[in-house]
């Protein structure tokens, strides 16, 4: 499943890029758009090359934590490393389950189910913004929301929360004219799309280990 996520935000992302280049006048936001491209691109040619060659890459993380004699900080910092070796071990045994499938229309109906799930949750927010009365912008709002995925997720808080809210505050913005609106909006959002799954999981496994 996440395989399937990585593949379609991989591709949408450039993609949502352009879309916000194009409608955004702010200068400067142009500009962190732009840089934020290039972390990108950077940071998906390290992934692929991690899991190309994960031998080389734990190496040269181990080395650079040598050399960065901090207690703590070196203790923390190996523990991501486990964490990283794990994750990348394990997508390198998803990706080898699923390319090597005989049927690739099985592969296409999955992608193609994916694309369709995120889309329908990407238009959550301007069905949010027709009913607070103002233009859904549902071209702009799909690319904004493809940068708020990546941008939740930076491990700094659980779920992303206080960077989405943020991110959404900053990009729409300049996306909805009636600045007003933008608590509402971004409050009904974040309940509908993470506080809401929240809840309801709590509730399930309350009762699943009760």
């Amino acid at each position: 499943e996440r395989i399937f996520d990585a593949i379609f935000i991989t591709v949408s992302l450039p993609i949502a890029f352009f879309i916000l280049d194009t409608y955004i006048e702010n200068r400067t936001m142009r500009l962190a758009l732009f840089a934020g491209m290039i972390l990108f691109v950077i940071g998906i040619a390290l992934f692929v090359y991690a899991v190309l060659h994960p031998t080389f890459m734990r190496r040269f993380i181990k080395f650079i934590i040598r050399k960065i004699k901090i207690g703590r900080f070196e203790e923390k910092m190996e523990r991501i490393l486990g964490k990283i070796d794990g994750f990348v071990e394990s997508f390198q045994r998803g990706a080898r389950e699923i390319f090597s499938l005989r049927k690739r229309s099985a592969i296409a109906i999955i992608l193609a189910i994916t694309s369709i799930y995120w889309l329908l949750e990407f238009l959550i927010p301007s069905c949010i913004l027709k009913g607070l009365g103002q233009d859904p912008v549902i071209l702009q709002s799909i690319a904004a929301q493809v940068l708020l995925v990546v941008m939740s997720i930076i491990p700094i808080s659980p779920g992303g929360s206080g960077i989405a809210e943020g991110g959404a505050a900053l990009l729409y913005s300049f996306l909805v004219p009636n600045r007003s609106v933008l608590g509402v909006f971004i409050l009904g959002w974040r309940s509908a799309t993470y506080y809401l799954n929240v809840v309801v999981g709590g509730i399930f496994q309350h009762r699943i280990f009760k």
